[in-house]
């Protein structure tokens, strides 16, 4: 289970690098992006420029928190430095599932929400069965 918690949070953390990418460095000066996103007009690129520069390093912080998180959990010296790297990665993970959720919620949709949630999602599960499994420490 270790192997699959590790995997599913490095997913998630490299979909939100992937997402800090597109939208806080190819948004800007890429035609096919901004449709993608329907920013259609000069005026709407600019407004959501901004919001994407926002919004795209907070992806990369969340994935920089996990891959942190993973180096502690996997490499740490102390039990303490391992439940540490453990806890930032579920608590990361909790936000990019919340986030997803919002999205389905606020959009409707359900492939952009499981691209963003599932990774995350699976790895909370799977950090959660590896907890179960491991002999209960005094």
């Amino acid at each position: 289970m270790r192997g699959a918690w590790i995997g599913c949070a490095a997913l998630a953390a490299a979909l939100h690098v992937l997402f800090f990418v597109v939208e806080s460095v190819l948004f800007p000066g890429t035609p096919a992006i901004q449709e993608r996103f329907e920013a259609t007009t000069p005026e709407k690129v600019e407004a959501m420029r901004v919001l994407f520069l926002n919004q795209g390093f907070y992806n990369l912080f969340l994935a920089i928190g996990i891959f942190a998180g993973i180096g502690l959990a996997v490499r740490g010296t102390s039990e303490r430095a391992q439940v540490a790297g453990r806890t930032i990665v579920t608590y990361s993970c909790l936000v990019m599932v919340g986030a997803g959720i919002v999205l389905l919620l606020t959009t409707g949709k359900a492939a952009g929400a499981v691209v963003q949630a599932a990774p995350p999602g699976l790895a909370l599960l799977f950090g959660w069965l590896h907890a179960r499994a491991e002999p209960a420490q005094d």
